[in-house]
């Protein structure tokens, strides 16, 4: 079973790197609004449009990179 996991991963290498880019800025978006809202006291709607459009082209620059998109 271990054997046919390893092979589909090395099939579908870009789709493990499309998640891990996915997972990577979801987790950056929660600690860095969390820090910003809790721990700097800066208004939830500013931080978040501001965090979430960053990491919006973030996620493109790091697609592209990944040659996802052209």
């Amino acid at each position: 079973m271990q054997e046919f996991v390893q092979q589909k991963l090395k099939k579908h290498k870009s789709f493990v790197t499309y998640t891990w880019v996915g997972v990577l800025v979801t987790i950056a978006t929660i600690a860095l609004s969390s820090v910003f809202i809790d721990i700097l006291h800066f208004s939830a709607l500013l931080t978040n449009s501001v965090v979430i459009g960053g990491f919006f082209i973030l996620k493109y620059f790091l697609y592209k990179w990944a040659g996802f998109a052209r």
